[in-house]
């Protein structure tokens, strides 16, 4: 019990005389020191190379640099003087250390047995060496604080810049097309003629350049004057050196432009969903001040607005708030700074048409999925059976049989069961144009 007492007692002399030295390291001549480090290692900056550095194929300068001594550091070390270790130590053995013929007295006493020297290594350890360490620690603890400070503030910056990068990657989605089917060996002056040609059937897509003197009649045979519906020219990455990629990409000046492109060319969506899943949609939504009807239609409109319309209502309420406080002060409107975000009226919003093509949402009792695909995903190679085309509703579906294994006694090929259509389509979550009796309506940030 002594022995835990006297254990106790020393972590207590610890812990004090930590947070002691913590309040010297905490001190605003401490900090200045290391504000002064950062200050230089912001400034030194490494400069361009000399001609010598740059003939050379690694640089030779870092090399045969000398340290700057005279240059602030981040930790401050500091030791104490023989005399100075010697009577702390001796403190505690009991001597008067303001007696230096007392101190020396002691010092020339002779050590008689092991617990002797366990104490003096004790006592030097506790006095001398710890204060010593606790006083880098401390250092290197007020730097952390500065860096939390940054990397908070970084993060920060990391945090907009990941929002506003999504909010680019909604815009380019609303305006490209990727076109695929293309012959490898086709070439893009091949693919330009074709993608003039559909831009040719496309009514929209003619008024739109006839309105701005891009086409006329006698110009209209041209196919790179079809190409000012594009905000930058058709992609195609090429794959060798006569072979291309079988896509290429379109970005249009416009949604409507491409809405109209895809109403003529595009195909039909379809969303296949199990009458569990059909309930879950039409549940109510999560937010209890939510607009929208149901559930589905609450997680839609989060995934197309996401934040950005809370961004827009709060700083259209906090300018309604500075100006209605003009009334009062005779003042001018005063909002203040606002939050960085860019608009977001480029990407298409509406509540009626929230997709680029028409979808229907189709209640089946079970969706097929692709087996080697779901074997990929989850890490299964061993699993898969060698065919993407080949899907299941349920288990691993058997082996594909060779085409000449499929036929039956006659030599016909077997045919498989026929496929029944859906029993049930619930109306359309979304459809890609108003009826024309109709208003079409806004978006939910217009």
């Amino acid at each position: 019990m002594a022995e835990q007492a006297q254990s106790s007692g020393g972590d207590g002399q610890a812990i004090q005389t930590f947070q002691a030295q913590r309040v010297l390291t905490h001190s605003p001549a401490v900090k200045a020191v290391q504000e002064m480090y950062w200050r230089e290692r912001a400034s030194n900056k490494r400069g361009p190379p000399t001609p010598v550095a740059s003939s050379s194929t690694t640089p030779q300068e870092a090399a045969t640099a000398i340290p700057d001594l005279s240059t602030p550091t981040l930790v401050q070390p500091w030791s104490l003087q023989d005399h100075t270790a010697s009577q702390l130590v001796a403190a505690e053995f009991g001597v008067d250390v303001n007696k230096q013929a007392s101190v020396d007295e002691w010092l020339s006493a002779p050590v008689q047995t092991n617990k002797d020297v366990m104490a003096i290594v004790r006592n030097y350890h506790a006095k001398v060496i710890r204060p010593e360490m606790y006083h880098l620690v401390l250092q290197v603890e007020t730097a952390l604080g500065k860096l939390s400070d940054e990397l908070f503030h970084t993060r920060q910056e990391l945090a907009w810049m990941a929002s506003d990068n999504r909010l680019q990657q909604k815009q380019h989605c609303a305006l490209q097309i990727i076109s695929s089917g293309w012959p490898q060996g086709m070439g893009p002056d091949g693919r330009a003629f074709m993608i003039g040609w559909m831009l040719q059937q496309v009514r929209k897509i003619r008024s739109f350049l006839e309105d701005r003197g891009h086409i006329d009649e006698l110009s209209e045979d041209h196919t790179a004057r079809w190409m000012n519906v594009f905000s930058v020219e058709p992609v195609t990455i090429p794959q060798g050196s006569e072979w291309w990629s079988g896509m290429t990409l379109l970005t249009f000046k416009s949604f409507d432009l491409r809405s109209a492109f895809l109403e003529r060319f595009g195909g039909q969506g379809r969303l296949e969903i199990t009458p569990p899943m059909k309930t879950a949609m039409a549940a109510n939504p999560v937010n209890i001040d939510a607009t929208e009807p149901d559930l589905w239609s609450e997680c839609w409109n989060n995934i197309i607005w996401g934040t950005q319309y809370d961004l827009d209502q709060a700083e259209a309420a906090a300018f309604k708030e500075a100006k209605d406080h003009t009334a009062v002060s005779g003042k001018g409107i005063n909002p203040g700074k606002t939050r960085r975000h860019w608009s977001n009226t480029l990407v298409h919003n509406d509540y009626y048409c929230p997709y680029p093509f028409p979808l229907d949402v189709c209640i089946v009792e079970q969706i097929a999925f692709c087996w080697d695909e779901y074997c990929q995903k989850v890490g299964k190679a061993d699993e898969c059976i060698g065919d993407l085309g080949v899907a299941t509703f349920q288990g691993k579906p058997p082996l594909p049989t060779k085409e000449h294994e499929k036929k039956d006694a006659s030599g016909d090929i077997a045919m498989g069961p026929p496929t029944t259509p859906p029993t049930k389509t619930v109306p359309r979550a979304a459809k890609s144009t108003a009826a024309p009796s109709k208003q079409k309506g806004k978006g939910r940030g217009s």
